[in-house]
């Protein structure tokens, strides 16, 4: 089986949580085009957009949160 080498974990882990996230709320804000049947065209266009603003934003946000999240966490290292 394929892996990805473990150096591209943020990369990967980025992608991933953005994609899933575009997803559900590019899903949930196109619901009211449900009853037009235009839900997949609405999302899909939805999603695309979302997703290329957000990746580039979570490859740049994610070390910080990371460092933000350690400074307001109790470590249990000794």
């Amino acid at each position: 089986m394929f892996r990805i080498p473990h150096r591209f974990n943020h990369f990967l882990f980025s992608g991933i949580q953005s994609a899933m996230t575009c997803a559900v709320a590019s899903a949930v804000s196109s619901v009211p085009f449900y009853s037009e049947k235009t839900f997949f065209d609405h999302w899909i266009r939805s999603y695309l957009l979302s997703w290329m603003v957000m990746l580039p934003l979570a490859l740049v946000a994610a070390p910080l949160i990371r460092r933000i999240v350690g400074l307001l966490t109790a470590s249990t290292r000794h």
